[in-house]
């Protein structure tokens, strides 16, 4: 009986040793291969990295243009458009209020 039972712990041990071999033997491939990546990395030129930003803020200073005239634009065209003869009600509240009690008067709101 103790010799099953011993033998069991043996090929137990056997197969969780074998499984941890190769879990370190994989690790030890990951680890190098970032270790190589990480050499190549450091060898790559300072000045294309230098230029490579520099397109990259003149994109960027391009793009960051571009979306400040789109947003005048924008606002230009939507303070600019025709609001039917309507006053503006922030600027001129007693002007609009009459212009909205024409409209009540004339019925182009009554169904």
């Amino acid at each position: 009986m103790w010799i099953v039972i011993s033998s069991v712990l043996i090929a137990l041990s056997l197969a969780a040793s074998l499984a941890a071999s190769l879990l370190a033997v994989q690790s030890a491939a990951v680890a190098r291969e970032l270790q190589l990546r990480f050499a190549s990395f450091r060898t790559l030129d300072a000045p294309l990295l230098e230029q490579r930003l520099n397109e990259l803020e003149k994109t960027l200073s391009l793009v960051a243009n571009r979306v400040k005239m789109t947003k005048v634009r924008n606002a230009v065209t939507h303070t600019e458009r025709d609001n039917g003869g309507e006053p503006d009600a922030k600027s001129d509240p007693e002007a609009w209020r009459a212009w909205k009690n024409s409209q009540l008067r004339a019925g182009q709101y009554n169904q």
